[in-house]
């Protein structure tokens, strides 16, 4: 990880934890801050779409607001930031009817935040996203992977189940 990104992540993982410890102005500080690198990381990955660009970075910034209990301090705050940044393009593209395939996203990544954005290699996530999907019900764990890991709609999942 590069100086700069280093100090990127210590800056907002300090925000994020007084915002955890209920402090509104490090919260607001932490949103405020946050803004200008998620409009960077979508503008980067969405120049034919501009008109998205502030759409998703709204997207995230309220994802993080409904979410972020689920944080946990012991991984960089920025990893957790745009993993939620990374499912909510796929779900515009899922919405355009793309398939995001095509894009490679370890050259998508953001070079002010570098390895940090990847602390959870896919491997992890997927060893983590089997062992929570195992816990569910199993008609709640076939809605769920149907609809956001297949690309279901829910009228179509609904069906099937």
């Amino acid at each position: 990880m590069s100086n700069s990104a280093q100090v990127i992540e210590a800056h907002l993982k300090a925000l994020m934890q007084g915002a955890m410890g209920g402090c509104s102005q490090s919260y607001h500080r932490f949103l405020s801050d946050l803004t200008p690198l998620l409009r960077g990381y979508f503008r980067r990955r969405l120049s034919r779409q501009m008109a998205d660009v502030e759409d998703l970075t709204q997207e995230v910034l309220m994802a993080i607001h409904r979410q972020r209990e689920t944080y946990d301090p012991v991984f960089p705050v920025t990893a957790w930031v745009y993993g939620i940044a990374r499912y909510k393009l796929i779900d515009l593209y899922r919405k355009m009817k793309c398939d995001p395939e095509w894009v490679d996203w370890t050259e998508c990544e953001d070079s002010q935040t570098s390895s940090a954005s990847l602390a959870y290699d896919s491997t992890e996530v997927q060893i983590d996203l089997l062992a929570l999907m195992a816990e569910l019900p199993g008609g709640q764990r076939d809605v769920i992977r149907l609809v956001k890991i297949e690309g279901w709609s829910i009228r179509e999942a609904s069906r099937l189940t």
